[in-house]
């Protein structure tokens, strides 16, 4: 019997729960990859009620595990660790000491985020080192600097892009193996960075399961999904409140907008409540532990974004049942899928709320067809978490 190979897989916080794109991508890379490989996996948490749902888990899958506390962010943090200031959190005096201990085990390490891009300094020489740009932290700032009007937060948002900058400037080049999400992260990973040794592992879905298309009616549903502690999720929220439900009211268009994820309860209802006329309109589910249930009250998906990178989970997950999208051309980025599924709506004049309430009656006026179904199936079927980690699993 051949030996697994030895995969160390170190994350900035657990797999579960699966509320953000970033959490589902390490879900699925562990379920997958220890398929493969012989693998272990350390990890990040922030409290002591995701420890327990994540060791579950993992003890269900077998894969050792270990875990580090993250540490309160202070303003000057950065003195005496190192890490920008948005990073900070991420900063561990024993992860260093345990990788030097215990990482000459390992054949191949894998880091995961640009929160952890330091540990490039504590690798072993003699093991594979790879990391894994699930975005590009110094264009995620360059974008939140471009749409921010206050000055004063423009001012600090200009300190932090310098300083991740020069931050994945100094660590990214440690590295053996560089994983982009896309052909567009890639080219800007060699613009940015002069960085050769880069692969694309794309991002996935776990399933398709297209569901049917809801009967035609009065009631457009529209929904969006996202953590609130993702800024440029909280933007898009706000864009929706305050340009494109207003104006779908004043258009006397019936609609239902359907909320999930980890938000502000009490924002919801104090925006919908001072800019809509009918607050009801919008429903809030929460976090929804089964995806489907977000999915089978919508008609299109609706992603306002204006800021972050990389490749957009919620995306390809509104695709895999079924759901068209209507997105900005940032939020569309890395995605090869297009017109009837995927509306981009250009950047440059993305702040106009005529155009997002008129790809949405593009999209209402047509009937997708057996055609535009199987085409999106096609597609899907080499975007699989199976198939996509499998692949990867054999150039480790």
């Amino acid at each position: 019997m051949i030996k697994k190979k030895s995969l160390l897989l170190i994350e900035p916080f657990t797999a579960l729960p699966q509320s953000s794109g970033g959490r589902t991508r390490i879900f699925h890379t562990i379920n997958e990859l220890k398929k493969h490989l012989e693998l272990t996996v350390w990890s990040f948490f922030a409290n002591q009620e995701e420890l327990p749902l994540e060791e579950n888990w993992l003890q269900k899958i077998n894969v050792p595990y270990q875990h580090f506390i993250t540490q309160k962010k202070q303003f000057f943090s950065f003195l005496t660790t190192g890490q920008p200031y948005w990073f900070a959190d991420w900063w561990s005096k024993d992860l260093p000491e345990t990788l030097q201990r215990q990482g000459t085990e390992y054949q191949t390490i894998q880091v995961e985020f640009s929160q952890l891009l330091y540990l490039a300094k504590y690798l072993p020489k003699n093991s594979n080192k790879v990391f894994v740009a699930h975005d590009i932290a110094s264009l995620s700032f360059w974008r939140r600097l471009q749409t921010e009007k206050n000055l004063i937060k423009k001012a600090l948002h200009f300190f932090r892009l310098i300083e991740v900058y020069l931050y994945e400037r100094k660590y990214l080049p440690l590295f053996d193996l560089v994983i982009a999400m896309s052909e567009t992260d890639k080219n800007i990973l060699r613009k940015l960075f002069g960085i050769k040794n880069i692969e694309i592992i794309e991002n996935g879905v776990e399933h398709i399961s297209l569901l049917p298309t809801r009967e035609k009616s009065d009631i457009i549903n529209l929904g969006l999904i996202g953590s609130f502690s993702h800024p440029p999720n909280l933007e898009a929220f706000r864009f929706c409140c305050e340009k494109i439900l207003p104006l779908l009211e004043k258009s006397n268009i019936s609609f239902k907008f359907y909320l999930a994820g980890e938000n502000d309860s009490q924002l919801v209802k104090n925006m919908s409540q001072k800019l809509l006329k009918d607050p009801a309109q919008i429903v809030n589910l929460g976090f929804v532990k089964e995806a489907k249930d977000f999915y089978q009250q919508i008609n299109v998906l609706i992603a306002p974004l204006f800021a972050g990178s990389g490749t957009r989970i919620k995306i390809l997950e509104s695709l895999s049942f079924g759901k068209p999208v209507i997105t900005t051309e940032t939020g569309a980025e890395g995605i090869a899928i297009s017109d009837p599924w995927v509306k981009k709506i250009k950047q440059l004049k993305a702040n106009d709320a005529q155009l997002w309430l008129n790809s949405i009656r593009d999209l209402m006026s047509r009937t997708l067809n057996q055609e535009d179904y199987l085409h999106l199936n096609t597609k899907l079927q080499k975007l699989t978490w199976g198939k996509i980690m499998k692949d990867y699993s054999q150039f480790l």
